[in-house]
């Protein structure tokens, strides 16, 4: 006797592609990080995650949502380092 197939008809979970997720570490460490993250999310099926960065499709299971990391804006320049030389330069600045 076969048992009666399941099909899904929505995801299981609410994550969309460009999603920030934090992925289940299983470490042994009872006291130790339980989420590593931040991982913007690629791709989703009804089930699974695919993240970037991260090789294997996710269970939705091993998976939550994060927070967006904060937002900052890097600028270059060039600048002058010597008489016949110059070198890149950056500067960092936060968004609200």
């Amino acid at each position: 006797m076969d048992a009666p197939s399941r099909s899904l008809d929505h995801p299981l979970h609410d994550v969309k592609p460009g999603d920030w997720i934090y992925i289940k570490s299983f470490t042994g460490h009872p006291l130790g990080e339980k989420w590593k993250g931040w991982y913007q999310t690629l791709l989703t099926t009804y089930t699974a995650v695919k993240a970037r960065g991260i090789t294997t499709w996710l269970h939705y299971s091993k998976i939550k949502k994060a927070p967006a990391p904060e937002k900052s804006t890097t600028t270059w320049k060039a600048e002058l380092i010597g008489p016949t030389s110059i070198g890149p330069m950056h500067t960092k600045k936060m968004l609200d």
